[in-house]
């Protein structure tokens, strides 16, 4: 890995620490500047809150859980965790498959990547968004760049091409364009190319109106098309706007 790559990561990781979620968690704040910064699932939607039905607003505090749990396991490592720390909405057998699945993943990628998972935020002045990766992986050997961002599905990968509206984006291609948000911030922060950006789809079940997931497994991981975000989002204003 050359310097230059070395000392992007570091300046990425560093400017990073200089953005904090808002006690209410509806934005991010960019401290130095005092710069109210959107969070990035309302700014790729043109301002618009992501509205979920009441039926299946447990995904939230499911997925809050998943993420925290597969942070703290590559920051803390398994060792230092119980199933006790998560057990508010993840049941026992979830957390014994996700951690197996988390070993298998480390198992895999660890020996050549470095995998950051701690509060790794990535923001835009200029275009007034923020947001927090949950794994950046730089190759040991190359510096090749990679973004992996985890999603939690109770229908699994099968629910991607889904609306929650009618006339709205697919979750897949919402999903498209927050990934490449991602990448430009990490893009403008660090000025280096990132190389991939993929998507670990998690599947979670629960039933209508239910907060905690009877499983937590991976699905396969796969690749996420690169396109330009910005144009990608004034289409979706655009077309919402009729």
């Amino acid at each position: 890995m050359t310097s230059k790559v070395k000392n992007g990561i570091r300046k990425l990781l560093d400017l990073g620490k200089e953005v904090v979620r808002a006690e209410d968690e509806t934005h991010y704040i960019h401290v130095p500047t005092d710069t109210k910064l959107e969070r990035c699932t309302q700014w790729i939607s043109g301002g618009v809150p992501l509205v979920i039905p009441d039926i299946w607003k447990g995904c939230l505090p499911i997925g809050s859980e998943v993420d925290q749990a597969c942070r703290d396991f590559f920051v803390d490592g398994e060792k230092n965790m119980s199933p006790f720390m998560y057990c508010k909405h993840m049941q026992f057998r979830a957390y014994e498959q996700l951690m197996a699945d988390l070993q298998v993943f480390n198992e895999k990628y660890a020996s050549e990547w470095h995998i950051f998972a701690d509060r790794v935020f990535l923001f835009s002045l200029s275009l007034g968004v923020a947001g927090e990766v949950d794994l950046l992986l730089v190759n040991k050997e190359t510096g090749a760049i990679w973004i992996i961002d985890m999603k939690t599905s109770r229908g699994g990968t099968k629910s991607f091409d889904k609306r929650y509206k009618k006339n709205e984006p697919t979750k897949m291609e919402k999903y498209t364009l927050q990934l490449n948000t991602y990448r430009i911030m990490a893009e403008e922060m660090s000025r280096l190319q990132v190389h991939n950006i993929s998507i670990l789809p998690i599947k979670v079940f629960y039933p209508p109106y239910g907060q905690q997931t009877d499983e937590a497994y991976f699905e396969p991981m796969f690749d996420v098309e690169m396109i330009d975000p910005i144009s990608a989002r004034q289409q979706i204003i655009d077309e919402k706007n009729g």
